[in-house]
């Protein structure tokens, strides 16, 4: 599916048919309703993947997850935790970190490893919105420290400017932009984490292969280069 809103600037690229959750729903406890962005993304995520299956409410969820331990107080939501979620809804889940470990390098090595890195990590959330699959991104709010969890659901330009579309879970239920809201790739940059888990559907063909990009140290001793460099090229 391709729609095009060429009187906006905007061109949405592959969409995924995510429904939407909010995390202040009246039906999520209000003791968890500011701490549930991962549930909730999670929840959206399974709705595009396993359509066809009664799945658990956020409520329900939650409270699994807390049961099991994917909950840490004053961590948040376990990425393991989420997948493991998943995996009991019928999903198929994996997850990727795109930078490095701190070594002893000079700066512009590390600085071009990790701009490599972060290319090749835009690629892959795009190629896997194209094959259906839905990443779940880690971000920062505001600059701040604090992390937030949402589901990629797009990919496409707004006003010439390349980027994602999200769903926001901490917009308020009656929120008119709380789905599909604009990330450009700078922004993008600025905000992401590097971490995501990857929600995919288990009936389809091909597997879904856990991505690991980590550089080990000696490798970083012996060849610094061995990472090519990733540009993304997006024909739109």
């Amino acid at each position: 599916m391709k729609p095009s809103c060429a009187s906006t600037g905007i061109y949405i690229g592959m969409r995924i048919e995510v429904p939407y959750f909010s995390q202040y729903d009246e039906r999520i406890p209000e003791e968890w309703q500011g701490r549930s962005c991962g549930i909730v993304s999670l929840r959206m995520a399974l709705g595009a993947v396993v359509p066809h299956k009664e799945l658990p409410s956020p409520a329900e969820l939650i409270a699994s997850g807390v049961s099991s331990g994917a909950y840490v107080a004053g961590i948040g939501w376990r990425h393991d935790g989420l997948m493991r979620l998943a995996e009991l809804c019928g999903a198929r889940a994996h997850r990727s970190e795109f930078r490095i470990r701190k070594y002893a390098m000079p700066h512009v090595i590390s600085s071009w490893l990790n701009k490599a890195f972060f290319n090749y990590g835009v690629a892959l959330l795009r190629s896997s919105v194209q094959k259906g699959t839905v990443p779940i991104i880690s971000v920062t709010v505001d600059g701040k420290s604090d992390t937030h969890l949402v589901p990629i659901v797009s990919w496409g330009k707004r006003e010439g400017v390349l980027g994602f579309y999200y769903h926001e879970p901490a917009s308020q239920p009656e929120d008119n932009d709380a789905l599909y809201r604009f990330m450009s790739i700078d922004e993008l940059g600025r905000r992401w984490r590097r971490l995501a888990i990857f929600i995919g559907s288990s009936g389809r063909e091909e597997k879904i292969q856990e991505q690991h990009v980590t550089l080990s140290a000696t490798t970083m001793r012996t060849n610094p280069f061995k990472v090519r460099w990733l540009e993304v090229a997006w024909q739109v």
